[in-house]
């Protein structure tokens, strides 16, 4: 048997491609100096950190706004947020969602159904619909988010989100909702999303944290229509009991927690950019398509 023959890795008639001894002995492989090696693994090292950091500082933003809120209702002994109390410390109101938003000048309303907006509508650039896997809690999430054309925008512009929305999953986890911010402005309240609108009638920050109280979720829960998937619609969220401290307390909760929650929001939206820099970087580094020195001037502006 002649060396070519021996080395072969599969018999003859299969479907897996024949590997012949030349072909493997040619074979090269491009390893960086060590230099590079060193410098690409601290590179992506402190991405990976910063990722991480900013995980971190979302996570603490949310915490603290929960502290805050448990603080605010133990300092005032309230008892409860959904229940009638007979006595409400002074300042104090109780009303409802609906009437809330309706003072306001806003209001409750679903995205647009499935009739209104298909699959095939979406396209590769665009404005961003928001869908329910894109809501988290108190954020919405980039990662994999549908976007429709400008001619869909004009049509659907009755569903287009503002700043100080609050958007909601209809279905499935219907606790999850967040609020929409500066840079999440114009985009499209998708299917399966309910936005609500408070308008002037209560901070947007403090209210998005009221709605994220495990008491008020699970008021939402309890209600939602649905024996195999929750539902939500406009008639149960315009029933959600809402208490409301005074606006001077709702202020300073807000001025307490705007400048960590923009910066979580910041580094999260800033996040979705260093996943796909780092992913992009370490083929071309490993390669050496790109030197380190070029992927360090690249990282600089990226962030």
């Amino acid at each position: 048997m002649s060396e070519q023959d021996s080395v072969r890795r599969f018999a003859h008639g299969t479907t897996h491609q024949t590997v012949y001894y030349p072909e493997a002995k040619a074979f090269h492989v491009c390893i960086p100096e060590r230099t590079e090696q060193d410098a690409t693994v601290a590179l992506l090292g402190a991405l990976d950190d910063k990722i991480e950091n900013n995980k971190a500082i979302a996570s603490i933003a949310n915490k603290l706004a929960r502290t805050k809120m448990v603080k605010l209702w133990q300092d005032h002994n309230l008892g409860s947020l959904t229940k009638e109390s007979p006595i409400l410390p002074p300042g104090w109101t109780r009303t409802t969602l609906g009437a809330l938003c309706a003072t306001g000048g806003g209001g409750i309303q679903t995205g647009p159904f499935g009739s209104q907006l298909h699959a095939s509508d979406y396209v590769e650039s665009g404005t961003p619909s928001v869908m329910p896997q894109n809501i988290g809690d108190n954020i919405i999430t980039e990662d994999g988010i549908a976007r429709v054309s400008l001619h869909d925008i004009n049509r659907l512009s009755k569903y287009l989100l503002q700043e100080g929305d609050i958007v909601y999953s209809r279905r499935g986890d219907v606790k999850r909702r967040s609020l929409v911010r500066p840079h999440e402005s114009g985009w499209l309240c998708g299917t399966g999303c309910l936005r609500v609108r408070t308008g002037a009638s209560v901070e947007p920050l403090f209210m998005s944290h009221y709605l994220g109280e495990p008491e008020v979720q699970e008021w939402i829960l309890q209600r939602a229509i649905g024996a195999t998937m929750p539902n939500l619609n406009t008639s149960i969220m315009s029933e959600l009991p809402v208490t409301l401290p005074p606006r001077e307390v709702r202020q300073r909760f807000t001025d307490e927690l705007s400048a960590v929650d923009a910066r979580a929001t910041h580094g999260l939206h800033e996040n979705r950019i260093l996943v796909d820099l780092r992913d992009t970087l370490l083929p071309q580094l490993m390669s050496g398509k790109l030197r380190i020195r070029d992927a360090e001037r690249i990282v600089e502006d990226a962030v």
